[in-house]
């Protein structure tokens, strides 16, 4: 896959655009990726993850509606669960 644009949705499973997303994910805020206590998913990949950046990058502003609204849940996706495994490995 090219590494400069995102996958068109359309040529493109699920499964590859997961494989594309997935090495574009990065971490921060790693105190509370591993706080004991609990933590909103939804608080873990905005906060966490660079999901916001991701999904508001221009690659993916280009996409037509459909295809970036497609996009846009692989990325939610894709973010949530790296978080999650994250989390699950330092806790």
């Amino acid at each position: 896959m090219p590494s400069a644009a995102a996958p068109s949705t359309e040529n493109f499973s699920n499964k590859e655009l997961f494989e594309y997303w997935y090495d574009r994910v990065s971490f921060k805020n790693e105190a509370l990726i591993s706080d004991p206590e609990h933590v909103k998913t939804s608080t873990l990949r905005h906060r966490c993850t660079n999901y916001d950046e991701l999904w508001k990058s221009p690659t993916v502003a280009q996409l037509p509606g459909l295809e970036q609204d497609r996009m846009v849940a692989v990325i939610k996706y894709v973010c949530t669960s790296r978080v999650l495994q994250r989390r699950s490995m330092l806790l």
